[in-house]
């Protein structure tokens, strides 16, 4: 879809196209850590180099890596079931004559929002309700929160400081009709 960062949507085949390949990155990367911890389950039992805690955590991992390789697979013979509504806003992107706003992270087409990074993560503008920044806290990431009424969506914004993240969401919420900046905004979308 991104080329020479220009939006290149035809049609949904490209989105499906995307929800797939990572589909299969789930699927093979499930498949090749429960090999290597089944692998590594033979070998122990031979040499009896597993306790009973080494047993629990190897059956947790195994359990972890074969809940993913399932969801991939779900995910890749349905991959428009976890997007509702995506087609419909395919077909008006396809219709439309190109985007209104463009930047390195989105993309705003008519009245959707699209993630650069995830071409399949659209909201209607009108849908979003908050626009907040979260820090991860495991490192010093910020990204912005979009909340909606069903889900929300994240724009990781690494690279940008305080300042630059507060205008950049003032930018997103001028696009945005319903939106409120801060965490404690209240559902006032009809949709």
């Amino acid at each position: 879809m991104v080329k020479g960062d220009k939006l290149r949507m035809k049609n949904i085949d490209l989105i499906i196209k995307r929800i797939k390949n990572e589909s299969k990155a789930k699927i093979i990367g499930g498949l090749i850590a429960i090999g290597i911890i089944l692998i590594y389950c033979l070998k122990a039992y031979n040499e009896e180099l597993l306790g009973t805690f080494g047993i629990i955590i190897v059956c947790i991992l195994l359990l972890l890596f074969i809940v993913v390789t399932i969801d991939g697979y779900m995910r890749y013979k349905n991959p428009l079931k976890k997007y509702p509504g995506i087609e419909r806003m395919a077909s008006i992107i396809d219709a439309s004559e190109g985007p209104r706003y463009e930047d390195r992270y989105i993309y705003i087409i008519e009245n959707i929002l699209i993630i650069k990074a995830r071409i399949y993560d659209m909201t209607y503008l009108e849908d979003i309700y908050a626009i907040y920044r979260e820090k991860m806290t495991t490192r010093e990431i910020q990204n912005i929160v979009l909340r909606t009424k069903n889900r929300k969506t994240v724009i990781n914004v690494a690279g940008m400081n305080k300042d630059e993240i507060n205008n950049y969401m003032a930018v997103i919420k001028s696009f945005c009709p319903n939106a409120v900046l801060g965490r404690k905004a209240k559902l006032n979308s009809k949709r």
